[in-house]
């Protein structure tokens, strides 16, 4: 606790998570998704972006994740940006085989997933270079990928690249 009274870290599966204000609107905007309904039904899938790059959208998806999976939801956050990947690096992860990979292989998708810092967080990092990345991200594999993530994750977060 700080002088103030307030908390400054808590550990949360063995990371060192920080309670502040961007926590606490992350922690709002999960519990918001909950219960956004469509009229083809809950919301369980989010493609997240920004229009420059640096803007903070991997930041966001990353934490988005956590505070998800801190709620007791299973998640997977997909890295999408194949020519700026960043999601492995914040969780330290390896990027060797990912997104691009399960698009462009037959390899079961489930071969490319990796355990985040808590048990019901799973990340897919983008994996090796494409000279063509959009061509990847546009396919009907990904298409099948993305119905298979929905079914088996209650939410999909996506780190896409900046538009």
């Amino acid at each position: 606790m700080d002088m103030s009274g307030n908390v400054d870290e808590q550990c949360v599966g063995g990371f060192n998570y920080n309670y502040s204000s961007f926590t606490e609107g992350l922690r709002a905007l999960a519990m918001n998704l909950r219960y956004t309904i469509t009229e083809k039904g809950r919301i369980n899938s989010l493609a997240l972006t920004s229009a420059t790059s640096a803007e903070g959208k991997t930041t966001v998806t990353y934490n988005l994740g956590i505070v998800m999976a801190e709620l007791k939801l299973r998640v997977l956050i997909v890295d999408a940006d194949m020519r700026k990947p960043k999601i492995h690096k914040l969780a330290k992860l390896s990027n060797n085989l990912g997104l691009s990979d399960a698009i462009a292989t037959d390899q079961p998708w489930t071969d490319f997933v990796q355990t985040g810092i808590l048990e019901n967080l799973h990340l897919i990092t983008a994996g090796s270079t494409s000279p063509n990345p959009i061509a990847l991200l546009n396919s009907d594999k990904m298409k099948q990928l993305m119905q298979q993530w929905q079914e088996a994750y209650d939410y999909v977060l996506i780190d896409t690249p900046p538009i």
